[in-house]
C-alpha cells in the first residue's frame, strides 16, 4: 500500500516502510530524523549568531555610553526603554535614508538630539510600527537602530 510522497524527500512511502504520520503529511522515518537533525543544527547556529550580534551591540553600547554626553545617550536609553530594537549598528550619511523629523516629536519632550531621520511605517490597522531610524551621534557618524512596537 503506497502512504503518499514524503514531505521530506519526495519519494513514496509504502506499508513496507519505516514512516512517521505528520500533520502534513507522511515521512520516512530516517528522513524526519534527518530533518530534525538539521533544525536542531540550524537552531543552534542561529542562536550562536544571536549571542554574538547581542556581544556587539553590547560593547558599541558601552562605547557609546562612554563617549557621547549624558544628554545624548539619555535619547538612546529612552528608545530602548519606548520602542522594541532589533539591531543597532553605526553607519555614514549614505547609508541614511527616511525623512528628517524632530526627535522632540518621537519623546514628547524637548531633547539634546535635534533631528533623528525616520523611515518607519504602520501597519495596516494602525496599530503597530516597525523600521529603521538613524540618530546622529557626531563626526558625520549616525546610530541606526531597527525599531518597532
Amino acid at each position: 500500500m503506497n502512504y503518499g510522497q514524503c514531505v521530506h524527500c519526495g519519494n513514496d512511502v509504502y506499508e513496507s516502510d519505516e514512516r512517521v504520520s505528520l500533520s502534513i503529511g507522511v515521512a520516512h522515518f530516517t528522513c524526519d530524523q534527518e530533518y530534525k537533525l538539521s533544525c536542531d543544527l540550524e537552531m543552534k547556529e542561529f542562536m550562536e549568531q544571536e549571542k554574538a550580534q547581542a556581544k556587539r551591540e553590547n560593547k558599541l553600547l558601552a562605547r557609546l555610553k562612554r563617549t557621547l554626553k549624558p544628554k545624548v545617550y539619555s535619547f538612546i536609553e529612552f528608545m530602548f526603554e519606548d520602542h522594541r530594537v532589533g539591531s543597532v549598528e553605526i553607519v555614514r550619511f549614505d547609508k541614511v535614508s527616511g525623512s528628517k523629523e524632530r526627535a522632540r516629536d518621537w519623546v514628547g519632550e524637548s531633547v539634546a538630539i535635534r533631528y533623528v531621520w525616520d523611515d518607519t511605517s504602520t501597519d495596516y490597522w494602525g496599530d503597530g510600527y516597525g523600521g529603521l531610524i538613524w540618530i546622529p551621534i557626531g563626526q558625520g557618524r549616525y546610530l541606526q537602530m531597527h525599531v518597532w512596537g
